[in-house]
């Protein structure tokens, strides 16, 4: 047996030993209180559009999620809908429970002008059903496997009928 061998096993042990003991202080410490941890800054402030003016797409933040089983799908359709102004929330895909054949739009006020506008960019039958439950802020947009593509001709503004209040992303520079 040569000299290397209980050095080595020395040396294991020792770095097992400082490991252990290091391993025992972060478990043992106290954990810091919870008035410590501050809540997330807005990513939004709020804007009235008055009765009467437009609202344009690139007031309007959509989330788009996929509720079928063609990969990628919400991704593409999230691009195309920041190519027409729309601002670009979530990606993802849909809760389990939640399926679609073309587009499903989910929204707390399903008759809003942000609704109405987004609805008008897709082809084929778009339902639109309340959901108090919002997933995040903007309008939450469903796309299944039959998704029939988008409307070429749509436009990327819409007359608000009632005053309304949309979310507008802040610029984190300013």
């Amino acid at each position: 047996m040569t000299l290397k061998t209980p050095i080595t096993l020395l040396f294991l042990v020792l770095m097992l030993m400082v490991a252990s003991v290091y391993g025992w202080r972060l478990l043992s410490e106290d954990a810091p209180p919870l008035s410590d941890l501050t809540a997330p800054e807005p990513t939004c402030r709020t804007k009235q559009i008055s009765s009467g003016s437009q609202l344009r797409s690139n007031q309007v933040t959509v989330n788009v999620y996929n509720a079928g089983s063609i990969s990628g799908l919400a991704d593409s359709t999230m691009r195309s809908l920041t190519r027409r102004g729309f601002l670009s929330g979530l990606v993802e895909n849909a809760p389990a429970k939640t399926r679609t054949n073309n587009v499903l739009v989910l929204d707390p006020q399903p008759k809003s002008a942000s609704v109405r506008l987004v609805t008008t960019q897709f082809d084929g039958r778009v339902e639109v059903r309340r959901n108090s439950d919002d997933l995040a802020d903007g309008v939450d947009v469903f796309v299944g496997d039959d998704f029939q593509g988008f409307d070429a001709n749509a436009k990327t503004s819409v007359a608000v009928r009632n005053r309304t209040n949309v979310c507008v992303p802040i610029d984190p520079t300013s």
